[in-house]
C-alpha cells in the first residue's frame, strides 16, 4: 500500500531558482521521491537539492487536501523568494514594443504573433502561447472558452470560481489556427457581439515552456494581495493590460522576477496605451 511523503528543497523552473514543497505517494520513500521528480519534470522543474523528506504529518494542509481530492501521484508548491541566487540580470523587463507593433490599431502584427508562437529549439519543453483573460471584459467567457476547443481553466477555484468566475481571470493555451485565438488578435469598431478582442484590454499574453497546469498554479498566487496596514485582502487584476503597464512596471526586480518566473514574454494591449511588452533578458 502506498504511503504519503513530503519533501522540501531547492529546484529550478526552466533555469529560474525556486524553493519547493511537495507531497507524493509511494510504497517507500525512494518511490515517492521518484514520483515527485517525475511529476515535476513534466512541468520543466528539476530538483537540485532535497532539504527534508518525511511523513505525511509534515505536509502542508493545502497540499495534502489537493492530493487526497484529485488523487494525482504528486503535487507541489513553488516559491521564488529568498532562493539564494539573483536572477535580476535575466528578469523580465519593459521594452519598446515598436518592432512588434507595426500593424498598430486593432490588429496584432505578424511579427508579434511569430514571437508569441515560436516554440523554440527544445523539443521536450517547447514554448507555447497562453492568455490570461479578464471575465469582466470578455462577454460570456465561460461559454466562449467552453466552445473554443482550447484547454482553459479559471484561476479561481471551488467556491470562488462559482461566485466570481464569470468576472474572474481565466488562463488558456492558444493555438494560432484556432478561431477564438484569432479573435484575440484582431478587432473592429463595428463589433456589437465583441467577436474581436485585440486592443480591448481583455487580458495578457504569455510565452512560456511551463504547462497550463503549472502556470495556473503559479499565477493563482497573485490573484489576491493583502493590505499590510489593515490586513484586508483584495483582488489583484495583474492580468489587465493597464495594470501590467503601471503597477507591474513599477515593481522591484525581485517581485517582477517572482511574477514572471517561467515566462519569456508577457504582453497586453489596450486602446489607451497600445502594446505593453515585457521580455526576458538584459
Amino acid at each position: 500500500m502506498d504511503e504519503l511523503w513530503t519533501m522540501s528543497g531547492a529546484a529550478t523552473l526552466h533555469g529560474t531558482p525556486c524553493l519547493i514543497e511537495g507531497v507524493a505517494a509511494g510504497r517507500a520513500r525512494r518511490a515517492a521521491e521518484l514520483n515527485l521528480r517525475s511529476a515535476l519534470s513534466k512541468d520543466g522543474i528539476i530538483i537540485e537539492r532535497v532539504d527534508h523528506m518525511g511523513g505525511i504529518d509534515d505536509a502542508p494542509y493545502d497540499l495534502f487536501t489537493r492530493l487526497a481530492t484529485n488523487a494525482p501521484e504528486a503535487c507541489y508548491e513553488l516559491s521564488f523568494r529568498d532562493v539564494g541566487q539573483s536572477q535580476f540580470d535575466d528578469a523580465l523587463r519593459l521594452v519598446d514594443p515598436t518592432p512588434f507593433d507595426e500593424a498598430g490599431g486593432r490588429t496584432a502584427s505578424e511579427t508579434l504573433l511569430d514571437l508569441l508562437f515560436d516554440q523554440g529549439d527544445d523539443r521536450q519543453f517547447p514554448y507555447n502561447c497562453f492568455a490570461i483573460l479578464d471575465g469582466g471584459r470578455v462577454r460570456n467567457i465561460a461559454e466562449r472558452l467552453g466552445g473554443s476547443g482550447l484547454a482553459h481553466r479559471c484561476l479561481f477555484k471551488d467556491t470562488a470560481a462559482d461566485k466570481f468566475g464569470d468576472n474572474g481571470p481565466w488562463i488558456l493555451r492558444l493555438d494560432r489556427e484556432n478561431k477564438f485565438a484569432r479573435d484575440l488578435f484582431s478587432a473592429s469598431d463595428d463589433d456589437p457581439l465583441q467577436t474581436g478582442l485585440w486592443g480591448e484590454g481583455a487580458g495578457i499574453l504569455i510565452r512560456s515552456q511551463v504547462s497550463l497546469q503549472g502556470l495556473w498554479q503559479h499565477f493563482r498566487k497573485f490573484t489576491l494581495i493583502t493590505d499590510e496596514a489593515t490586513g484586508k485582502r483584495y483582488f489583484f487584476r495583474f492580468y489587465a493590460p493597464e495594470t501590467l503597464r503601471t503597477i507591474i512596471a513599477g515593481m522591484s526586480e525581485e517581485k517582477l522576477t517572482e511574477l514572471g518566473a517561467g515566462c519569456s514574454l508577457i504582453c497586453g494591449s489596450d486602446r489607451t496605451h497600445g502594446l505593453t511588452l515585457f521580455m526576458r533578458g538584459p
